[in-house]
Parts: C-alpha cells; sequence; structure tokens
C-alpha cells in the first residue's frame, strides 16, 4: 500500500512519467479499497444498548487460560473463541471463566475445528451447523434492556493457505447463504457475527459477502 505512491514520487522526480503514472493510478485504487473503512457514517442508533463482543482465536487450544480470562472480564460481555478443544474449555472453566460468563454454548473439538460462546447474559438455546468442518455456532442472547433476543454467531473458515483454495471459497459461499437464513429468521432483532474468517476487505470474495450481508441486513436502529 505504502509502495504505490512512494514509487509515483520517485518516479516523478526522476521525470519517468509513464512510470509516475501507472503508480499513480495504483495509489488511486488502493485508496479507493482502503478508505471507505476509515469513514465514518451519518446513521444515528436510536434506543441502543451497547454490548462488547470480544473474538479470540484460541491457536489449536494453546492460549493462555489466565490471560484470556482477564482479558475477557475486562473488555468483554460476550466472548466468542475459535480453535477451542475440551482441554482448553476445562482450564478457562478452572481459571475462572464461568464465574463471570456463566452462560455458554460450546462446540470443543481436538485440533482446529472447536467454537464456543461465554455470556455474562443468559443463553435460552443454541445450534450448531455442522457443515462448516471448523464450526458455526449459534447462540441466542438475552440482553438487558433488549426487549428482543440477540442473536450471536462465532465460526471460523477454512484457510486460504496451505488448504486448496476451493475450500475457502466454498466456506464463504455457505456462510453468506447461512447468514441470510439467519437473518431472515432474526427478522429486525440484531444478528452479531464474530470469528475467524481468514480474510480481510482487501480480498474481492470477502468483499462480496459484506456486500451480500449489507443487502440482507438494511439499516435499522440499533437494538444490541
Amino acid at each position: 500500500m505504502l509502495g504505490a505512491p512512494l514509487s509515483a514520487i520517485i518516479f516523478a522526480v526522476l521525470r519517468r512519467w509513464s512510470a509516475a503514472g501507472l503508480a499513480a493510478l495504483l495509489t488511486a485504487a488502493t485508496a479507493g479499497v482502503q478508505l471507505p473503512r476509515y469513514l465514518r457514517t451519518n446513521a444515528k442508533a436510536t434506543d441502543s444498548v451497547g454490548v462488547r463482543v470480544m473474538s479470540a482465536n484460541l491457536r489449536y487450544g494453546r492460549a493462555d487460560p489466565d490471560a484470556l480470562v482477564r482479558l475477557a472480564r475486562q473488555h468483554a460481555d460476550i466472548l466468542a473463541v475459535q480453535e477451542l478443544t475440551p482441554d482448553l474449555a476445562d482450564r478457562l472453566s478452572a481459571a475462572g471463566l464461568d464465574d463471570t460468563f456463566p452462560f455458554h454454548a460450546l462446540r470443543d473439538r481436538e485440533g482446529p475445528a472447536g467454537v464456543g460462546i461465554w455470556s455474562r447474559y443468559p443463553i435460552s438455546r443454541s445450534s450448531v451447523d455442522e457443515s462448516f468442518w471448523l464450526g458455526l455456532l449459534t447462540a441466542h442472547v438475552r440482553i438487558p434492556d433488549v426487549k428482543a433476543e440477540t442473536t450471536i454467531v462465532v465460526t471460523h473458515l477454512d484457510a486460504p493457505w496451505p488448504n486448496p483454495l476451493s475450500g475457502w471459497r466454498a466456506d464463504l459461499d455457505r456462510l453468506s447463504a447461512t447468514l441470510q437464513q439467519i437473518a431472515r429468521t432474526a427478522g429486525d432483532d440484531s444478528v452479531v457475527l464474530a470469528g475467524d474468517l481468514n480474510s480481510t476487505p482487501d480480498i474481492r470474495e470477502f468483499r462480496r459477502l459484506l456486500r451480500v450481508v449489507i443487502k440482507t441486513r438494511p439499516s435499522r436502529p440499533a437494538r444490541g
């Protein structure tokens, strides 16, 4: 990202106008992708409730349970995790996570395939979509001062590397369809997605997913 504008300046100083023009075009293209992330919207939420959602990839269950519990207590109301192993789930409970977050829905697995949600607020029900091999877990949380339940979704998508790229693309397509179904079921109620999507807005397929989500969930007053 920094190379394009720097190159434009260097080539202009050297009077290599063709190269400077190409670098300027690359700079404009980069700005077009990056700048929208940093622009604030003018939408104002009404009747909103602040909820802090923390997401953490636990790296094959190797995370320090004491550090994670300390961080969650300080900064989160709802904790969504990926790569949750049965052993680490037990060690998180032993470290006191359940004392602060007494409600949870877990799909703990060996390796990278486990996901889980811990909440300060009651979880009325939860479900697992086993079509995602790294896990997709949905929990319905009763947040104080919010009339309807809030849907919390945690997932972990396949990686585009070193695994075959086709698996990553299939997971993105599957997530798009799944989120649309969740949105239809939730109606006007809030849906929060947290997780490790192995994607950034620099990736075309991920931008396509974001457009689908925005189209599916038009702007509404914030509920949580």
